[in-house]
């Protein structure tokens, strides 16, 4: 039997380390993919399945275009894949949460293969995709809207996983030298560059503006005007004037009680964005992922021919834009409405800045190793002892410490509340509330008042937006009425 010394014991958890940590995702990711099953229609699922009714597919794109918003690629998914619009939907709705977080999974590996090729493990980049996917979904703003709701879903997340997507495709434009294969990737950039922009404003413009600031920067380096990137530029600009000058913007914007100057709106969305980097940053988790991974960023900078040290040649350009694009990214918001931007929109811009967060502090890592000053021992083993025990105490233990602000469960760990709604059975209550419900309202007769009961206690892991007790005529009573054939429907609070 081999003593147990210092290295045999290192060797032996080197072994087993991978296995653990997919043991430990899998058990943190679990409840997320388990509350899909208890997932429920909310508030503007049942708006846009009576528009789609009312108005037939095409009908109501242009409907939508000239009424209410310019989100052309967000209103093409709502009239296609929102299973409340078409037969079958309860099953279906809970279907949707399961495919959006493979999709995310997949879209990490997808952007981590492209960025990183053969020098690390199929094994490595799965496990790397699945603990970004939790690093998402341990702090989201609200899994409620991103995840269990497919409006918020359709608008923010998946666009926002495309948008992951483009970066892959530019890192490969940029590293592929045969022109055939280069003019395809550019086409590719420019469909999903389209599409994108389509999705929602808070996505489209902090895309406009990096497009802008990269063909810049390359024009200059290079001193002439690169053509690829000149037409990506030109096209996502056509995009957001078809989005942004959709006369359904102007519409809603005046029904909006106060409106902000450029000036005013840019301050408020600079303050917003620093409210979030504190909070998003001041659990220590995203900073001690950060040390973790210091070594091997240290050995991938060392690749030259990597696509990812190729997108991250300049640090101080890479964290510029990742915080500027968080105030670009809240001030329309601000501009159009005098308000934050809601959870639902937070949501895409965490995911954005967990993916910029880690680029810019590998490409800060790559500046220092090769100006000479990266230290050749960055961590003690203690150190990473450390720092693995107290993530495993931060992912298992709850917690709500934030900023002062609105938001109940600012920073709060969404994985153990997942896991307290799902046993703690808040999520089958609030699923079997809500089935005697549509019973209910499919067994009563049409055009009728029916009285319904409140939900009680719904978990916050699940349930964004129901019916008003308060006030009958609130628009989520009436398009839950249009929706059932019912002429109103008034919810009450049972004992």
């Amino acid at each position: 039997m081999p003593s147990l010394t210092p290295e045999t014991i290192r060797r032996t958890f080197w072994r087993s380390g991978p296995w653990l940590l997919a043991a430990a995702l899998i058990l943190a990711l679990l409840p997320f993919f388990a509350l899909a099953w208890y997932s429920h229609p909310s508030s503007d699922d049942f708006l846009l399945a009576n528009g789609l009714r009312d108005h037939g597919l095409l009908g109501y794109q242009r409907y939508m275009y000239l009424n209410w918003t310019g989100r052309y690629s967000s209103v093409l998914l709502w009239s296609l894949f929102n299973p409340v619009a078409y037969g079958g939907w309860e099953l279906t709705y809970r279907l949707l949460p399961l495919f959006f977080l493979l999709a995310a999974l997949v879209t990490f590996y997808s952007m981590l293969r492209g960025l990183l090729r053969s020098f690390v493990s199929v094994r490595a980049l799965w496990l790397s995709s699945a603990t970004l996917l939790l690093l998402l979904l341990f702090q989201l703003p609200s899994t409620a809207e991103g995840i269990y709701w497919v409006t918020g879903m359709y608008n923010y997340l998946l666009p926002a996983l495309f948008a992951l997507l483009l970066l892959v495709i530019l890192a490969r434009y940029a590293s592929t030298l045969e022109q055939a294969a280069k003019r395809r990737w550019l086409l590719a950039a420019v469909l999903v560059t389209v599409f994108v922009i389509g999705a929602n404003e808070v996505l489209a413009l902090p895309l406009l503006v990096a497009l802008s600031c990269f063909t810049i920067l390359r024009a200059w380096q290079q001193k002439r005007l690169p053509l690829g990137y000149s037409l990506l530029t030109i096209v996502a600009a056509v995009a957001c004037a078809v989005s942004f000058l959709a006369p359904g913007n102007y519409i809603r914007m005046a029904s909006e009680p106060q409106h902000f100057g450029v000036a005013k709106a840019a301050v408020l969305a600079a303050a917003a964005a620093g409210y979030c980097v504190i909070n998003w940053l001041g659990n220590g988790v995203l900073l001690a992922v950060t040390l973790l991974l210091a070594p091997l960023s240290a050995k991938l900078a060392q690749q030259p021919e990597l696509p990812l040290n190729q997108l991250t040649r300049n640090p101080l350009l890479i964290t510029a834009l990742l915080f500027g694009l968080l105030i670009v990214g809240f001030f329309p918001s601000f501009w159009a409405t005098g308000m934050p931007i809601p959870l639902r929109a937070r949501n895409m811009l965490y995911l954005f800045f967990l993916v910029g967060w880690f680029l810019q502090a590998h490409a800060w890592i790559r500046y220092l190793l090769h100006q000479g000053w990266w230290p050749q021992q960055p961590l003690p083993a203690y150190v990473s002892v450390l720092l693995g025990a107290w993530l495993l105490l931060a992912f298992v233990t709850d917690h709500n410490l934030r900023l002062r602000g609105p938001e109940q469960l600012a920073n709060s760990n969404n994985s153990v509340l997942a896991y307290r709604d799902w046993l703690g059975g808040s999520a089958a209550r609030y699923d079997a509330q809500l089935t005697a419900r549509y019973r209910q309202l499919q067994a009563a007769p049409v055009n009728t008042i029916c009285t319904v009961s409140a939900l009680q206690e719904p978990p916050l892991s699940l349930s964004f937006l129901d019916l008003s007790a308060e006030n009958p005529q609130d628009w989520t009573n009436q398009e839950y009425a249009k929706f059932f054939r019912k002429k109103e429907i008034r919810a009450v609070m049972q004992p």
